[in-house]
């Protein structure tokens, strides 16, 4: 019993990931890293990739705010050009759609006006 106990306590301090760094909460929106799955006030949302890693970004950092071009570097892993902007807020418009009770006044991913986007936590 001391053995298992033993092997249990360094899987649990050394080699396994806490459950909680893979689930990132802010806003009523709950991603878990593991499962893709996205839950937004309660109700599970299907997000394209892109999608997840921009939503994904936006949760690892909140109040942070992102430049479309910052967001296309780190979402497509590649430098962007003129038009990628455009596709950047093609996905987020659709991110909105998606997680958002109105998407035409967000709650949860908001335009920063000439600068980018910023999910703002309010007080979570």
């Amino acid at each position: 019993m001391a053995r298992v106990q033993s092997a249990i306590r360094r899987y649990t301090r050394l080699g396994s990931s806490s459950p909680k760094e893979n689930i990132l909460k802010c806003c009523g929106i709950e991603l878990d890293k593991k499962s893709k799955k996205v839950i937004a006030d309660g109700n599970q949302v299907g997000l394209t990739p892109k999608e997840f890693d921009i939503l994904k970004l936006f949760l690892e950092e909140p109040n942070t705010v992102f430049s479309p071009k910052d967001i296309y570097s780190k979402v497509w892993g590649e430098e962007a050009f003129g038009t990628d902007a455009n596709t950047v807020a093609v996905h987020i418009r659709h991110l909105r759609e998606k997680i958002e009770i109105d998407p035409n006044n967000p709650r949860y991913i908001k335009v920063v006006f000439g600068q980018g986007y910023i999910l703002e936590n309010a007080g979570d």
